[in-house]
């Protein structure tokens, strides 16, 4: 008897203790997908478990909706002043001896300016946006240095662009755009007399930085270089005007 009693201690002492009187199907059951439980009472993981495979049936997690993201149609506006210079040549008749001959004159027409623009599109990637502006630059009263062909001082000149543009966005805020099109220029005098509705080629040039001041709208600035040639003509002969202008704008831009 005293043998048989110490060998049931034995067996007791060896059985797990965080089995005994536990099922081990209720232990297998209070573990966690993918874990068992082993002969210790102790849930472990199961090397067997497969991994569940998922046909689909996951909802793919959402890839932002346009907040602070430059996508979607664009709507950008610049305003501010400019410098301008603008070379006009026309040719002109006079009477040398009682007779009739061509000669160019010169005028340079130089001043403080006005630029706006608009510039509208879409989002042709993560980091562009193809877009169409319009933009102006108005002298309205400009210093005159030459000729003037028209026998008019006191005129107010205005260079327009319409074309498509190119806009990137860089890093921490930066962009840069170019636009080229359709170029025009026009002299208006101060009693509402209009001429030199000239067409022609232009280019502008951007280079600015925009910070987001709400999910869609961006505030900034960009320095504009513009460059502009037109031609015409009239009853004397050919005329032509070469504009170059530098404007600081403020921008803000729908995005």
């Amino acid at each position: 008897m005293p043998r048989l009693t110490t060998l049931v201690l034995a067996l007791l002492c060896a059985w797990p203790a965080g089995v005994r009187g536990q099922d081990v199907d209720t232990c297998s059951a209070s573990c966690a997908l993918g874990m068992r439980c082993n002969r210790h009472g102790h849930c472990v993981a199961d090397p067997e478990a497969a991994t569940p495979v998922h046909h689909g049936t996951e909802l793919a997690e959402p890839e932002g909706d346009g907040a602070y993201q430059h996508d979607g149609f664009m709507l950008r506006v610049t305003v501010g002043p400019a410098g301008a210079w603008i070379a006009e040549r026309a040719d002109v008749e006079v009477l040398d001896a009682g007779a009739a001959r061509t000669e160019q004159a010169a005028l340079d027409v130089s001043g403080a300016a006005f630029a706006l623009g608009v510039d509208a599109g879409f989002s042709i990637g993560p980091r562009f946006a193809w877009h169409v502006r319009l933009a102006q630059c108005v002298l309205p009263s400009p210093a005159l240095d030459g000729v003037d062909p028209h026998g008019r001082g006191d005129s107010a000149r205005t260079v327009a662009l319409l074309g498509p543009g190119l806009s990137y966005f860089g890093p921490i805020g930066l962009y840069a755009a170019a636009a080229a099109g359709v170029a025009f220029t026009r002299r208006r005098t101060y009693d509402g007399e209009g001429g030199l509705g000239d067409a022609g080629v232009g280019l502008n040039l951007d280079l600015g930085f925009e910070g987001w001041i709400a999910e869609q709208l961006a505030l900034g600035g960009a320095l504009r270089g513009w460059w502009s040639r037109t031609t015409g003509s009239s009853r004397d002969g050919d005329r032509s005007q070469r504009a170059l202008a530098l404007a600081l704008a403020l921008s803000l831009t729908y995005h």
